[in-house]
């Protein structure tokens, strides 16, 4: 069992990933079957193929609209601003699995760290765990110094970004994924251009394709918000080694 908020937090947003199959990761709190997995990174895979080839169209609407003098440069700042997004989110998911090993052990490390520290104060522990420990969890009775009370000010920041990060990586998608009834014709969906508009307008598909765009959408907020909590918690961690490094000369001295 978790022993902090942010680290409950944290398992939600990876949980959430891996249920939506856009993952990087394949990671769950029990010991999944081989089958599991292989089956978890085919649909990751459509998912990504399906995702890079949306950005392709994307990009070449976009230069399409911008050769025409016809296209007014709002219009083009809509489609560009619709683009730029999915590109960013295409990089984010093949740097994730790029890197998924790495992202992998590091999500583990922390969440073991949190789950088995619970009532051991961070000062007897090593400077590698002690910084782990922090990232999630500040004891009620920790205080060292005044010199140190910053670390508080810390961890209590980062279980903010995170709770603020985990109600963003699941609500927000639906936002972009309703203009799909709002804009049913615009350019920037592939529909409205390659469907017979008997099949593209009616209701089935509408519904079909705000899933399909929803679920785009939440593989991009997911895997950006994934990697930049990925990011803060590895600053944060070099903050709180360099922190231990001080304290143990501090004490030591």
């Amino acid at each position: 069992m978790l022993t902090s908020k942010a680290g409950r937090e944290f398992q939600v947003i990876l949980l959430y990933g891996v249920n939506l199959r856009v993952s990087p990761i394949f990671w769950n709190s029990q010991e999944k079957r081989i089958l599991d997995k292989v089956l978890y990174f085919i649909v990751f895979w459509v998912g990504i193929i399906y995702y890079s080839v949306d950005c392709c169209y994307l990009v070449i609407s976009f230069h399409e609209l911008a050769r025409d003098p016809t296209t007014s440069l709002e219009f083009l700042a809509i489609i560009g601003l619709h683009t730029i997004p999915r590109a960013g989110g295409v990089l984010c998911q093949y740097y994730g699995i790029w890197k998924r090993k790495e992202l992998e052990n590091y999500c583990n490390q922390l969440l073991r760290s949190d789950q088995k520290l619970q009532g051991i104060n961070p000062i007897f522990l090593n400077p590698h765990t002690f910084a782990l420990k922090m990232l999630f969890w500040i004891p009620a009775d920790y205080s060292i110094s005044n010199a140190d009370s910053s670390i508080s000010v810390y961890s209590t920041a980062i279980e903010r970004f995170i709770h603020l990060a985990s109600i963003i990586t699941r609500y927000y998608a639906f936002l972009p994924a309703v203009s799909v009834f709002l804009e049913p014709t615009s350019p920037k969906y592939w529909a409205s251009r390659f469907l017979p508009i008997s099949i593209y307008s009616s209701v089935p598909w509408k519904i079909l394709y705000f899933l399909i765009e929803w679920h785009v959408t939440s593989s991009n907020v997911f895997i950006m918000t994934f990697l930049l909590i990925m990011l803060v918690l590895h600053i944060n961690y070099l903050q709180f080694w360099l922190l231990t490094l001080r304290l143990v000369h501090k004490f030591g001295s």
